[in-house]
């Protein structure tokens, strides 16, 4: 009986889609089979003291309406890896990706404001900061992306990478792709 409910269970996918809630993965391994979204209202994930999440995709500000979401990925040894992409505002605006003190991050794809059909994207961000910081993608790589003709857009989109911090593309790199899709930003600097 009990194998029988096991087979029509589905992929899990973590979901802190609440409002104000805090995942922290401190000096352990999480693993998910499925998808990952930091996503409601204010809701923060921190990887931390050589913590490491896997995942299949991931989401910070995963869905419509979804603001003021946080990831924070900090310390050496702390990684957060995605066996496929990772986007920063997947429809959603106001959500945000740091890098700092040699974290790292693994993902196939990245995105910064990706709006799609009639959902806009619009000023999300994402900073890689700190010697030994990484954000390493194996394929293509964007800022302020999508949008159909007359319909969503997404404006203001932004990744900084400072004191040392190190973006990595393997495919192609686009800023402001797509219709609609203006003001995005890509700034390397000191701070």
């Amino acid at each position: 009986m009990m194998l029988g409910l096991l087979a029509g269970i589905g992929i899990a996918q973590a979901q802190y889609t609440g409002m104000y809630q805090t995942n922290i993965i401190d000096g352990v391994v999480s693993n998910w089979l499925g998808n990952y979204s930091v996503g409601g209202n204010n809701d923060a994930l921190f990887v931390q003291n050589a913590g490491v999440l896997n995942d299949t995709n991931a989401y910070v500000g995963g869905s419509v309406n979804n603001s003021g979401n946080t990831a924070l990925i900090t310390g050496s040894g702390s990684l957060w890896n995605n066996y496929s992409g990772l986007t920063v505002g997947n429809g959603a605006s106001g959500n945000q990706l740091m890098i700092a003190n040699s974290g790292t991050v693994f993902s196939t794809q990245g995105e910064i404001g990706a709006a799609y059909i009639f959902f806009a994207a619009n000023g999300n961000a994402a900073m890689v900061t700190g010697g030994g910081s990484v954000w390493s993608n194996s394929g293509n790589f964007y800022i302020g992306y999508g949008g159909l003709v007359g319909s969503s857009s997404g404006n203001g989109n932004s990744l900084t990478i400072n004191n040392g911090g190190v973006l990595s593309i393997g495919g192609s790199g686009v800023i402001g792709g797509g219709m609609w899709m203006a003001n995005s930003s890509f700034i390397i600097g000191y701070s």
